[in-house]
């Protein structure tokens, strides 16, 4: 399991600790894990505050740790953790590929999206810098990739339906492609540094 560090430390580890266990908690009463992990009550409604945490109305009589939930932005945080770090190289791949999209007056898409798809398909395919550059102009370039080459972002990843966030390396079209071709690119490879 890929940890993207920088986050990881935006928060107190004992409140990570708690938003996971939210996470999974379900109806579950928290008294336990709230007292062992939060012993200062104020950090729980800082929790509330900032949205990492909700509390639900409930049923009748349910104490506050039966009614604690996950928060939108504690659901935020625990994605952005297994997210790929956008890098120089990232940045620099993406303005690249931007301007022959500008040129050829296809679309973008969201920019700061793409980059984190650009880093997050660099971590997990282990092509990167010049090879990530070669395998994308082969793809953009490729004919019969034109329906998944008008738009940059979905070059690299485009979910299979709204509720499909997380980049998924086995459903990128460009590392199909990469797949099927495997022979060629590791060839080209060889060449590229």
């Amino acid at each position: 399991m890929h940890i993207n560090i920088k986050n990881l430390f935006r928060l107190n580890p004992n409140y990570l600790a708690l938003l996971l266990v939210a996470k999974q908690a379900g109806s579950k009463d928290l008294s336990v894990e709230i007292a062992q992990l939060l012993p200062d009550e104020t950090e729980l409604q800082e929790l509330i505050e900032s949205g990492y945490i909700n509390i639900i109305k409930g049923k009748k009589g349910q104490e506050l740790p039966e009614r604690v939930r996950l928060g939108k932005s504690g659901t935020k945080y625990l994605t952005s953790l297994n997210e790929a770090e956008v890098l120089d190289e990232d940045t620099k791949i993406f303005e690249w590929l931007s301007e022959i999209y500008r040129k050829n007056g296809k679309e973008i898409g969201n920019g700061k999206r793409t980059q984190r798809l650009i880093a997050s398909f660099r971590e997990k395919s282990g092509i990167e810098k010049n090879r990530l550059a070669f395998l994308c102009n082969t793809f953009i370039s490729d004919e019969d990739q034109m329906e998944w080459s008008h738009r940059l972002e979905f070059v690299f990843y485009k979910p299979t339906n709204m509720y499909n966030t997380q980049f998924v390396l086995e459903d990128s079209r460009l590392w199909k492609y990469y797949s099927k071709k495997i022979e060629y690119f590791e060839a080209k490879f060889k060449n590229i540094k």
